[in-house]
């Protein structure tokens, strides 16, 4: 019988549904996925498509590629179409790479292209597949330059975006230094940079970001800027940044810098780069804390990063653990931010230490004062997350900042303590902890991403 497809609009959206043989004869947009299937030496597999098919006959293509179904998601198909075209079982899910928009070289159809590893052997479906084989990439390159016509053609705008990828800018503006980076498409890090402030804030941004111009190679497609405070609506300044770097608040970043910047929070920011590239890939839940001089937090539910309606979603530090407690820089009375932030050690220890690092080094040393003072800290953390969990329901939790990696399993292992006697138990298990995976970088990496897909 003949397939059913969604037909969809220049923007991708749904319109109708169609057989496959009207949406090929009539040229209407549909929906499709690749897959290259990489192996541990490198090599991508490819296909040869059966003289039989209607559509590029004997020429080589993707590992995997086919048509998304009526109601099918891109992931689906891609786990569906690997299973049928080749018995694909692939160690993990299949990565998203990029789309492509729906034009005449890809047969009109939007593709979603995606990448995983796997050894094989495969089976090949006879009806589908002429032959198959590995191939370095470069030998691929070389071949496709000496005989284009071999290939499929939508498998040749595969290939070129995939063997050049597009770069990306980022910056994480801090309290006393910004960090810039260049990074590809796919997540390498090509240039980085950490530079003190010495006053002149807006200046030394726009020199990093002359430098990340100038660095070897194609120019950034897209700039991204993360700072703490709330962004505007329209994502070119910063809104509000209470008792921090006042003289940038309103700053119109893409007038200034002479280009389209995107401005973000930066604990949404960090966020971005540990669900890109970090300690929460590929996860859709994810709730944040960044352990620090106060406590940053953002949360991803259903694969978005919540903002709110003015930009304050997922400011935990800002949450309030003891309505009689000391209020913060946003009036909140005892919350999380004072319960173990940097900025309230003082207070808290009654003017004996000046650092949470301090309060953890004595701790190491026996201190029984320290180690109390340590403890009623974590307890309350511990609290906020709880909270948290039971809020969002994430899949992972994921401490980043620089309290967490002085102290370590000094806040890791009585965390998990206490957490074991809070976290309300539920069928599948308990909400695990991570630590971030990018350390420092990981706002500028955000704000590449964000810059880039915004």
């Amino acid at each position: 019988m003949d397939e059913i497809f969604d037909v969809v609009d220049e923007r991708n959206r749904v319109t109708g549904q169609a057989t496959r043989t009207e949406i090929h004869r009539k040229g209407l947009r549909h929906r499709a996925v690749h897959l290259l299937v990489f192996n541990a030496r490198g090599e991508v597999f490819l296909q040869r498509r059966a003289l039989s098919k209607d559509t590029s006959p004997g020429r080589w293509d993707s590992s995997v590629s086919g048509h998304v179904d009526a109601g099918e998601s891109y992931d689906a198909c891609a786990l569906r179409e690997g299973s049928e075209e080749i018995g694909l079982v692939p160690e993990n899910p299949p990565e998203a790479l990029f789309d492509l928009d729906a034009c005449p070289r890809t047969g009109m159809e939007f593709v979603r292209v995606y990448r995983c590893r796997s050894e094989g052997p495969f089976r090949l479906e006879p009806g589908e597949i002429a032959e198959g084989s590995w191939h370095d990439p470069d030998r691929i390159d070389r071949w496709i330059a000496a005989s284009r016509n071999d290939f499929a053609p939508c498998f040749l705008a595969v290939w070129h975006r995939f063997r050049s990828p597009r770069r990306l800018a980022g910056m994480d503006l801090g309290g006393s230094s910004v960090k810039a980076v260049v990074v590809d498409e796919w997540g390498g890090i090509l240039w980085s940079r950490r530079v003190e402030f010495d006053g002149d804030f807006a200046g030394r941004i726009r020199d990093l970001a002359l430098e990340a111009d100038a660095f070897p190679g194609p120019r950034p497609r897209s700039f991204g800027l993360a700072a703490p405070g709330l962004a505007s609506d329209d994502a070119r300044s910063i809104r509000h940044m209470p008792g921090r770097l006042e003289g940038l608040v309103g700053l119109d970043w893409s007038g200034y810098l002479g280009r389209r910047v995107r401005v973000v929070n930066d604990a949404q920011a960090a966020l971005a780069g540990e669900c890109w590239m970090g300690a929460a890939r590929d996860l859709r839940h994810v709730v944040f804390l960044i352990l620090g001089t106060g406590v940053g937090g953002a949360a991803m539910v259903d694969g978005r990063i919540l903002r709110g309606a003015r930009g304050r979603a997922g400011h935990a530090g800002h949450m309030s653990l003891d309505p009689d407690g000391p209020a913060d820089i946003c009036r909140t009375p005892g919350s999380l931010e004072m319960a173990i932030g940097n900025c309230s050690i003082g207070e808290r220890s009654g003017g004996r230490f000046s650092s949470t690092r301090a309060v953890v080094e004595a701790v190491r040393a026996g201190d029984p004062q320290a180690e109390a003072l340590w403890l009623e800290s974590v307890r309350r953390l511990s609290c906020g997350i709880v909270s948290l969990i039971n809020l969002l329901d994430p899949e992972v939790v994921v401490l980043g900042g620089g309290i967490t990696a002085g102290a370590g399993r000094d806040l890791l292992d009585p965390l998990d303590r206490f957490l074991e006697e809070r976290e309300w138990p539920v069928p599948g298990g308990r909400v695990p902890i991570r630590t971030a995976q990018l350390g420092e970088m990981a706002g500028a990496c955000g704000a590449a991403i964000r810059g880039f897909r915004d």
